[in-house]
Parts: structure tokens; C-alpha cells; sequence
């Protein structure tokens, strides 16, 4: 099952700098077309669509959900509302960080998932490494970020017991 990544979840890889790692997952990972033009504003977006960045549209039902849920809640960006409808009209999951977007998607019973759900996958997918948890961790305390660090410790764990 694929994972919609938001903008909030893109900027916590570029920070500790997994952003191309994630990519790695192929087509388990991708974001809507709004998220991509943001990213692609940034020095290092080109490389991301260059190295394969899933990028999905939503239907015209989706975008109208999406106006909807921009209307009643005035904080919430374009590309949070577009990356929840995407993953609501395919049954995928949401990363995000955002705490109105993490609101509502468990409002619509759509799957949510947090940055260190996503280094999770990653781990399980043998393309982690304990130096990549550190980085992270770095790029948090750089950034000021929070981040769960109680996942984050299960899955430094995780990688250190795949490698035993």
C-alpha cells in the first residue's frame, strides 16, 4: 500500500537528510502534484523527481473534497488537503506531521502515519542504516523538529537486530 507524503514529512527528510533514501521505496512512497511543485522550489527538488518521485493527481471528486476541507479550515495548505484526498480516494496512507491535517485525517478514517513511521519502512526494507538514524537526529536537533523518539529508538533497534 502506498504512502501520500506531505510537505511537513519532505521537509523532516531533507533535514535529516533521508530525502533521496526514501525514494528507495519505489512505488510504495508518492506525493500530489502541489507537494511536488513545492518541492521543486527547493535546491535539492529537481533531484527528487530526477531520481523518481512518485507524483499522483487527484480526481476532480477529490479536489472538490479537498476545496471543502481548505474552506472550513483556514490553515490548512493546498497541498495537505490535496495529499488527504489522494490517499482517502486510493485507500493509501498519509504521513504528515501536521497537527489540523493529522485531525482530519483521522477524522476520515484515512491510515496516518509520522516521519519515523516512514525511516520505519525504510529500516524494513533494509535501507537504513544506524549512521542515517544519527543524521536524522542531528537535522532534528539542528532544525529544531520534534519527532517521536520512542519509534524512533524501535527502529534504531530494528536496524541494529537486522544486522546481528
Amino acid at each position: 500500500m502506498c504512502v501520500v507524503i506531505d510537505s511537513a514529512v519532505w521537509f523532516k527528510l531533507y533535514c535529516g537528510d533521508l530525502h533521496i533514501k526514501v525514494l528507495q521505496l519505489g512505488e510504495q512512497v508518492c506525493s500530489v502534484d502541489v507537494v511536488r511543485e513545492e518541492l521543486l522550489a527547493s535546491p535539492k527538488g529537481e533531484t527528487l523527481t530526477e531520481r523518481g518521485l512518485r507524483v499522483e493527481e487527484v480526481s476532480g471528486e477529490g479536489v472538490d473534497r479537498a476545496r471543502a476541507w481548505r474552506k472550513d479550515n483556514d490553515d490548512l495548505s493546498v497541498g495537505d488537503s490535496l495529499s488527504l484526498a489522494l490517499a482517502l480516494e486510493r485507500g493509501w496512507r498519509l504521513a504528515t506531521q501536521d497537527n489540523l491535517l493529522e485531525k482530519l485525517t483521522k477524522q476520515v478514517s484515512v491510515p496516518l502515519l509520522c516521519v519515523v513511521d516512514v525511516m520505519r519502512m525504510m529500516a524494513e526494507a533494509g535501507i537504513l542504516t544506524e549512521d542515517d538514524v544519527r543524521k536524522f537526529k542531528h537535522g532534528m536537533y539542528r532544525n529544531e523538529e520534534p519527532y517521536d523518539k520512542r519509534k524512533l529508538r524501535d527502529v534504531a533497534k530494528s536496524i541494529k537486530t537486522a544486522k546481528l
